[in-house]
């Protein structure tokens, strides 16, 4: 099976945004400010009621609602602080440039050939160690944080073949 097709800026992007939400990296960058403030919250909280500023029970009810909505709504703002920062960070090293060209990949049984701009790769299956999708792209991550992202429908394949494509993916590398 053979699918050709052109990736872009919008496909920098998502390629980007799937790169934060499954890179330790970033998990970690996520993790580490909101246990800190967290720290600093539940230090507050305590001090309030040991000097008496807030009642036992108020504090008891109101400030681990309070604590759980800091955790979440710190969470979502630091998933998008990393993702910006990551599309940044792209743009300025020309990740961007480097993705974009119009793609040449045939898919066998033994390996994948990706013909870009006219240079050829060979990828055996089992080099992938991850497959992801979102709503548009497919990526097949190497071990190196190298990337293959692959249109799910703008390519030249009908949509059985597309969900052939997607279904031979997903069972070669997962």
């Amino acid at each position: 099976m053979i699918a050709e097709f052109k990736l872009d800026d919008r496909s920098f992007v998502h390629l980007q945004k799937n790169f934060v939400k499954n890179s330790s990296q970033y998990k970690k960058k996520r993790i580490l400010p909101l246990i800190i403030s967290s720290l600093i919250f539940i230090c507050y909280a305590i001090y309030q009621m040991f000097t008496g500023e807030v009642s036992l029970m108020f504090a008891l009810i109101t400030y681990p609602i309070l604590l759980v909505a800091w955790i979440l709504a710190g969470n979502y703002m630091f998933h998008k602080l990393n993702e910006k920062n990551a599309l940044n960070e792209g743009y300025k090293k020309g990740f961007n440039e480097s993705l974009k060209g119009t793609y040449k990949i045939e898919f066998n049984r033994q390996f994948i050939e990706v013909t870009k701009d006219g240079n050829k790769n060979r990828l055996e299956w089992k080099e992938f160690k991850k497959v992801d999708e979102d709503e548009l792209y497919i990526f097949l991550y190497f071990p190196k944080d190298i990337t293959l992202v692959v249109p799910k429908f703008r390519n030249n394949l009908s949509e059985e073949e597309n969900a052939e494509l997607i279904k031979r993916i997903k069972s070669k590398v997962n």
